[in-house]
């Protein structure tokens, strides 16, 4: 959680969430037009928010446990770790010749086979 930009009192603006959760989608979702990844993103605020305007890091804590144990085919603690390690390092990292940042990059990277863990 050290990515996200959390207030003095340990909340995350809409702000803030909005901006970083569409880089996600980005990510997860490169088929997905502006239009689409912003409602989609806009509907996962709404959701994770729970009509506050913040979250708190328990709430995120759970909003980025809801993401893994949709992004990964089994419950299995190992599937988890590596799909936020990947996904991190995407954020930080990796970029494809277009600008676009997307979940396969960092596996070509690391000469890994994607479909191991997804």
């Amino acid at each position: 959680m050290t990515l996200y930009d959390f207030d003095s009192k340990g909340q995350l603006s809409k702000e803030a969430y909005i901006k970083f959760h569409t880089k996600i989608a980005k990510i997860l979702r490169p088929d997905l037009k502006e239009k689409a990844l912003a409602k989609l993103v806009e509907q996962d605020w709404e959701h994770d928010s729970k009509g506050k305007d913040y979250i708190t890091r328990d709430e995120l804590f759970d909003a980025l446990f809801e993401l893994g144990d949709i992004w990964t085919p089994n419950i299995d603690k190992y599937e988890y770790g590596a799909f936020y390690d990947h996904l991190t390092k995407l954020l930080k990292n990796s970029k494809n010749r277009n600008g676009k940042t997307n979940l396969i990059n960092i596996y070509s990277l690391e000469g890994e086979n994607p479909y191991d863990i997804m």
